[in-house]
């Protein structure tokens, strides 16, 4: 799927970069073509304009057959002869500017000239341009070649194209490096996402085996009363419990992963969330055996949202009580600093890597191998990467920091 995309991204790329250079090639040879006809209308109209009246000219010399041969004969910019004619088609005059033609080859042009309807015309079999004006002397016909001027444009054409060939050529490599980079976040999400199912699935195998294995349980002794199989009951309630609770944290990341938007914000005390929050868990330190302090200053009013900001710290107790060793304590700071607040918990146990500190707001990520027990594998690594994403919603910001001397603190900064 990503190399199509890859593909399609460099398709797109080249085809609105060869469709634009097209065009202005397209445009460049339509101007120089428009040019260069207009410049050898010019020629013609300036020699006509030379040639004014009756003058000794010089008579056409030995003819050759074939198309005209121009070389330079007179004073004029560009090679060109002037043909005067009477009423009688009868050549009277003939001015040869930088060009001689045979006259064979002049009673060919004559004759196209003088049976065309329109006063300019070409004769391509020939590379002859030819304009005809009356006068008070007769028709005067004047001619020039093409040849050099159109070598001109083909030479600009084919240089043009070489150009062209080449900038694609450059066009299709930056291609290649830009739409790398342009899927690289899609890549990542693409490998997240196939990650988080796979964990996800990972998860919910376990209960469900323990739940199906119960069910197979009290299936094979239906003669059995239910206080008899009280073990495998209460194991699948468990396993239901912890189910339920994994399904509600992914739906939860699923959803701030749909939207967008920030979430309402209203007045509220966060001094009073902060303080609910460490009471709502002093039991639960008591059974690990640790201690739950408060700093907290009293009455701080701020705008955001009372059920995520108690979210917020229910997750980062939560973690702060399985990680903490025993008879240790357990700091919940709350404090303002200018326009900023801060909210700390530091618990003492086994020291984060920090290899594992980038990774530790992951999806299902865990760094149990450094911060739990043997016997130590609750939770499903969802918990600070919800945290993440309800800072998200709230502007605010979240740092680690982990050492032997100090603990772990987790610091969530916002304003």
């Amino acid at each position: 799927m990503l190399k199509n995309l890859k593909n399609k991204i460099i398709i797109i790329n080249m085809s609105l970069i060869a469709i634009i250079l097209l065009t202005v090639y397209a445009g460049v040879l339509y101007v120089t073509y428009a040019e260069n006809n207009l410049l050898l209308k010019d020629r013609l109209n300036t020699a006509i304009s030379l040639h004014q009246g009756p003058e000794d000219m010089p008579e056409i010399g030995d003819s050759k057959p074939g198309v005209p041969d121009f070389s330079p004969h007179k004073d004029f910019y560009g090679p060109a002869v002037v043909v005067t004619i009477n009423d009688d088609n009868e050549i009277t005059q003939i001015a040869e500017y930088y060009a001689k033609i045979s006259e064979n080859a002049l009673d060919q042009i004559l004759e196209t000239a003088l049976s065309s309807k329109n006063g300019f015309g070409t004769i391509k079999s020939m590379s002859i341009m030819f304009l005809k004006e009356s006068s008070a002397f007769g028709t005067k016909i004047a001619i020039t070649e093409t040849t050099t001027l159109y070598n001109a444009m083909k030479s600009t054409a084919l240089n043009g194209a070489l150009v062209l060939l080449l900038v694609l050529a450059i066009v299709f490599i930056v291609s290649l490096f830009l739409s790398s980079l342009a899927i690289k976040p899609v890549k990542e999400a693409w490998t997240k996402q196939k990650q988080f199912i796979a964990d996800a699935s990972h998860e919910l195998k376990t209960p469900l085996t323990v739940i199906l294995a119960n069910n197979n349980i009290l299936q094979g002794h239906p003669e059995e009363t239910v206080s008899s199989q009280k073990q495998w009951i209460d194991s699948t309630a468990e396993e239901a419990s912890r189910m339920k609770k994994l399904i509600d944290q992914m739906l939860f990341l699923a959803k701030s992963d749909a939207s967008n938007a920030s979430a309402p914000l209203s007045r509220i005390d966060i001094s009073e969330i902060a303080e609910r929050a460490a009471l709502t868990f002093e039991p639960v330190a008591f059974e690990k055996n640790v201690n739950i302090k408060t700093i907290i200053a009293e009455k701080l009013i701020v705008y955001s949202n009372a059920e995520l900001f108690d979210r917020l710290i229910h997750i980062l107790l939560d973690n702060a009580v399985k990680h903490a060793a025993g008879d240790t304590e357990i700091l919940l700071a709350l404090q303002k600093n200018g326009n900023k607040f801060f909210l700390s918990v530091n618990n003492k146990g086994d020291v984060i890597p920090q290899e594992d500190i980038p990774h530790i707001f992951d999806r299902f990520y865990r760094a149990d191998k450094a911060r739990t027990s043997a016997n130590e594998t609750s939770g499903y690594g969802l918990g600070l990467a919800i945290a993440k994403s309800i800072l998200e919603k709230l502007n605010g910001d979240i740092v680690v920091s982990s050492n032997a001397d100090n603990g772990t603190t987790f610091t969530v900064v916002f304003s």
